[in-house]
């Protein structure tokens, strides 16, 4: 899109230069620098590289009035090329006559829009570098932005991976929607909220559903060969298990003994360092309102999300491919 939009400042300062009269040169420099700019204006505030400001886009937005301006500087941009005269006839008559037209000065003219040629071509090559940037060297940093719509939509339509408890506990698990694509569910209920967060379309990922995202979504810590050639074809394929080292009987054990209370608890293998519980009463009330908004209809394509339960990470675990053989990982902690 960039060049196109480089390529229509090319046509129209050549416009601009080979127009007969210097009214219609400058009707051309100035139409196609305001088209130009505005372009580069409004892209460079949407990729951060300048402030940004209420205007639209040249032919793309959909304001009538917008490509109505738009298309009315292509017209006068045609009218100025249909006056046109070409290159060696506007030599002869700078170097022949002196006419009404002023075409001695178009050598100085020429200069100047040769000069905003270049400082558009500039300012087109720095939204390239800065879209280079962010599409190349900081696209896994926007890819896992919690709020990055676009990522969690795509990533409905793909069958998370299960997180389940060491003793074979399921506390998440993907179901097909009505409407198509997955939803988000926690059978457990709130047990081992705080480890292993939430999945939300909307409020983005939190916990061991943040932290093993890419395992759960099959993009990372393939389970055979086959899922790294399907990975790199970009074909969809379902997630990998998370296998948790904690005991579901130690662990609701642990919750129960702090109700009431506010504190927490953790419970350690004492030979092998594993975390076997971990428990936390401060946001009781906060697991509570997620039971109220789980037990809401709902809609197709829905995620059921643990909007308010805040996740840690501090846990040993281990994943797994759906019917392969089980791998250990160390999970943060």
């Amino acid at each position: 899109m960039l060049l196109l939009y480089l390529s229509f400042a090319i046509r129209g300062y050549v416009t601009a230069a080979r127009a007969k009269s210097d009214f219609s040169s400058l009707v051309a420099a100035g139409l196609t620098t305001t088209i130009c700019l505005q372009a580069f204006i409004i892209v460079g505030g949407i990729t951060r590289l300048i402030p940004l400001t209420g205007i639209t886009l040249p032919f793309i937005s959909q304001g009538g009035s917008s490509l109505l301006s738009s298309f009315i500087a292509v017209g006068l941009l045609l009218r100025c090329g249909d006056e046109g005269t070409g290159v060696g006839q506007e030599m002869t008559n700078a170097t022949a006559t002196l006419d009404a037209n002023s075409v001695l000065g178009r050598v100085s003219l020429g200069k100047r829009l040769t000069m905003g040629l270049i400082i558009l071509s500039v300012l087109f090559a720095l939204l390239v570098a800065n879209l280079t940037l962010i599409m190349v060297v900081q696209a896994k940093d926007y890819q896992a932005m919690p709020g990055n719509n676009h990522t969690i939509a795509k990533q409905l339509n793909v069958k998370r991976g299960s997180i389940l408890t060491s003793d074979g506990v399921t506390l998440a698990e993907s179901d097909e929607a009505e409407g198509g694509g997955y939803v988000r569910d926690y059978p457990a209920g709130d047990l081992a909220s705080q480890v292993v967060g939430y999945y939300s379309d909307k409020y983005g990922t939190s916990g061991i559903e943040s932290t093993y995202n890419e395992t759960l979504t099959g993009e990372q810590n393939y389970a055979s060969w086959l899922d790294v050639l399907n990975a790199q074809a970009g074909i969809t394929q379902p997630g990998n298990d998370v296998v948790l080292t904690i005991d579901s009987n130690i662990q609701r054990a642990a919750q129960n003994a702090l109700a009431g209370y506010t504190g927490a608890c953790v419970v350690l293998d004492p030979k092998t360092g594993a975390v076997l519980a971990m428990a936390s009463s401060a946001r009781a009330g906060r697991v509570q309102r997620f039971r109220e908004l789980a037990a809401q209809p709902r809609h197709a394509g829905a995620v059921r999300a643990r909007l308010d339960v805040q996740g840690g990470d501090a846990c040993h675990g281990a994943h797994r491919g759906r019917g392969q053989r089980e791998q250990r990982v160390q999970l943060p902690g």
